[in-house]
């Protein structure tokens, strides 16, 4: 996610009015002539919030457990006239991605997916259920076809282990990111699940610098099942020390052989 949403939310004590799209909002306006005043403001004033929120964005992109459940969640419909916008909003023109979501969502889970930017007004959502063969396009649905949609499932209220799916998926795709961090992504996952989770994160590796921080070997195969530009460091720990090995070619030919 953006980085200075993560740190707002972690001051949350500090911003107890703060929404949950606030959370998740990113700010898209530019700045004036006065920009290099503005930022020695900002510097001067020590002001956090500020800081991350400008130039958070430029280091890197994090995906935790708590990430994971609440990004996918409905969220304010930005549009193409606001300063502002969201991850959901981010993916609602990007129809090959929802294509390749919905796929995938298909063959693992077992259930249909889709972005409903039309039932909630200024709300976007994804949507779970059977068959969404009956949304043909934005202008060619009919009252009772919005209406079926209106009824079908929010993904919010599915389980965690679609939901951190699908937000692994979108964190991933997401554009303006270089590095993303991603600390257990086998939570809320069964073993097959964990392994498919990582062969969506080493499908990626030629495109984002990722760090993954895991306790699943499921997760490393399917890493190292499709990307052999990987190294993995292990780390064992006790009272007293720390100790990183870095694993060999292998040792890496071992764990997917496993």
């Amino acid at each position: 996610m953006w980085l200075h949403e993560r740190q707002g939310r972690e001051c949350g004590d500090q911003y107890p009015g703060r929404s949950f799209d606030s959370l998740y909002t990113k700010s898209l306006h530019s700045f004036g002539g006065d920009w290099k005043e503005h930022f020695k403001n900002i510097i001067n004033n020590q002001d956090k919030n500020a800081f991350f929120q400008y130039f958070g964005p430029l280091f890197f992109q994090y995906l935790g457990t708590e990430e994971r459940l609440t990004i996918c969640k409905e969220q304010l419909n930005h549009g193409l006239d606001s300063n502002n916008t969201n991850y959901l909003s981010s993916f609602k023109f990007e129809a090959k991605l929802l294509k390749e979501l919905s796929k995938n969502v298909k063959g693992i889970f077992d259930k249909c997916i889709i972005l409903d930017t039309q039932t909630l007004g200024d709300r976007v959502v994804f949507r779970v259920g059977d068959n969404f063969e009956y949304i043909k396009g934005l202008f060619d649905n009919d009252q009772n076809d919005i209406i079926r949609l209106l009824n079908e499932k929010k993904l919010d209220d599915q389980g965690d282990g679609l939901k951190s799916y699908v937000s692994t998926f979108l964190s991933l795709n997401l554009k303006g990111s270089d590095v993303l961090l991603i600390d257990e992504p086998e939570a809320f996952l069964h073993p097959p699940l964990a392994r498919q989770v990582g062969e969506l994160i080493g499908d990626f590796g030629d495109e984002k610098q990722i760090f993954v921080s895991t306790h699943s070997v499921e997760v490393l195969k399917g890493i190292l099942s499709k990307s052999s530009d990987v190294n993995v460091i292990r780390i064992t720990a006790s009272f007293t020390y720390r100790n990183y090995v870095w694993l060999t070619f292998e040792w890496k030919r071992c764990i997917i052989s496993m």
